[in-house]
């Protein structure tokens, strides 16, 4: 057995993701204040129990995806991973958020319509 998964953080961790890319769809972005005491925006998602504290990236990597207010993210699909990142000029895994784009049925790509009152093939 994993002693790990004994005692599951609140939050994600990038040893929670090594190796993996897990689905997810956000349900909330809320402000809390961890046990430090500091403020820090935090990503739920539906059906996991465990949030991701927002760093400056995975936040600017959002907002780019799918705006500043974050009250317009549920409902958007995400991808979490873990890679190598430079933390205090040591190679160590951070996790990292990928904005999955959610097609809009009305922008589905239609044929053009083709101009067949024309004796020439093409």
């Amino acid at each position: 057995m994993d002693a790990s998964t004994l005692f599951k953080s609140k939050y994600f961790k990038a040893a929670d993701l090594v190796g993996k890319r897990i689905s997810a769809t956000i349900e909330s972005a809320e402000v809390e204040t961890l046990r430090d005491g500091s403020e820090k925006l935090v990503i739920y998602f539906k059906g996991r129990e465990q949030g991701l504290i927002a760093n400056k990236t995975n936040f600017n990597i959002l907002a780019g995806a799918y705006g500043h207010e974050t009250d317009a993210w549920p409902g958007q699909d995400v991808v979490l991973f873990a890679e190598k990142v430079s933390f205090q000029g040591t190679a160590t895994n951070g996790i990292r958020i990928d904005p999955v784009a959610k097609k809009n049925p009305a922008q589905k790509a239609t044929a053009p319509d083709l101009d067949t009152s024309s004796d020439t093939p093409f």
